[in-house]
C-alpha cells in the first residue's frame, strides 16, 4: 500500500511539474534539475516513512516508467534536454541500488542528498556561472559546478555526521571535506548521466566508512 501511494505521489509531483514547465516555458534544463532536486530530498527522507523493501521496490517501479516516458517523450521537464543523458532512468536504478545494500538511515539519506543537492545544484552553478570551463576523462565541467558540489557535499556530511556520532567538530569537518574531495573527485569524470548511479553508491559506502 505505501509503494502504491508513494508511486501516485512521484507520479502527481511529476505531472504537476511537467504542467507548470509547459505552461510557464520554463528552460529544459532548470525544469530538470528542480525535479532532480525536490526528488532526490524527497526520496532521502523516505525510510522515515517507508521500508528499505517498500524503497526499493519502489525504485524498481519507476524505472520503467522513466524508460517508457522516454521514449514517448512524456515528461518534457525531465527528458528534453540538448545533451545526451540517461541520468532520469539511473536515478530509480540508484535508489533501488542503496535501499538494497545500504539499508541503513544515514547512508541511504547522504548518497541520496549528494545526488539531489550537490549534483543538482551544481549542474545548475556550472550551467548559468561556467567559470573555469575543464574536461576531465572526456567530461566537460566547470569549476564553479565543482565548487558548489564540494561545498555542499561537505556540508551535508558535516550536518549528517554531527547528528549521530561524537566525533568533534574538528574531526567531522576533517572525515566530510575528505568525502566531499572524492566525491567531486567523481562527479568530475562522469558524464552522461551516469553520475546519478556512481555518486550515490560512492557516496554511501564513504559515509558508512567513516561512519
Amino acid at each position: 500500500m505505501k509503494v502504491l501511494i508513494a508511486s501516485a505521489a512521484f507520479s502527481l509531483f511529476y505531472i504537476c511539474t511537467e504542467v507548470i514547465t509547459r505552461r510557464e516555458s520554463l528552460h529544459a534544463e532548470i525544469s530538470r534539475k528542480l525535479v532532480h532536486i525536490l526528488s532526490g530530498v524527497a526520496v532521502a527522507f523516505l525510510p522515515f516513512v517507508m521500508s528499505f523493501h517498500e524503497i526499493a521496490i519502489l525504485g524498481l517501479v519507476f524505472i520503467p516508467i522513466m524508460l517508457i516516458s522516454k521514449k514517448l517523450n512524456l515528461l518534457t521537464a525531465v527528458h528534453n534536454v540538448k545533451r545526451k543523458t540517461n541520468g532520469e532512468i539511473y536515478f530509480p536504478l540508484a535508489v533501488t541500488i542503496l535501499a538494497v545494500v545500504f539499508p541503513k538511515l544515514l547512508p541511504f539519506m547522504f548518497g541520496m542528498l549528494v545526488m539531489g543537492i550537490s549534483d543538482g545544484l551544481a549542474s545548475i552553478a556550472g550551467g548559468y556561472l561556467k567559470w573555469h570551463t575543464y574536461r576531465c576523462f572526456g567530461a566537460s565541467k566547470t569549476m564553479s559546478g565543482s565548487l558548489v558540489f564540494f561545498a555542499s557535499s561537505l556540508i551535508i556530511g558535516v550536518i549528517l555526521l554531527q547528528s549521530i556520532s561524537d566525533l568533534t567538530i574538528l574531526l567531522t569537518i576533517i572525515y566530510s571535506t575528505c568525502c566531499a574531495i572524492i566525491l567531486t573527485i567523481t562527479e568530475a569524470i562522469l558524464s552522461r548521466g551516469i553520475d546519478n548511479l556512481v555518486l550515490p553508491v560512492v557516496a554511501a559506502v564513504l559515509f558508512t566508512i567513516v561512519r
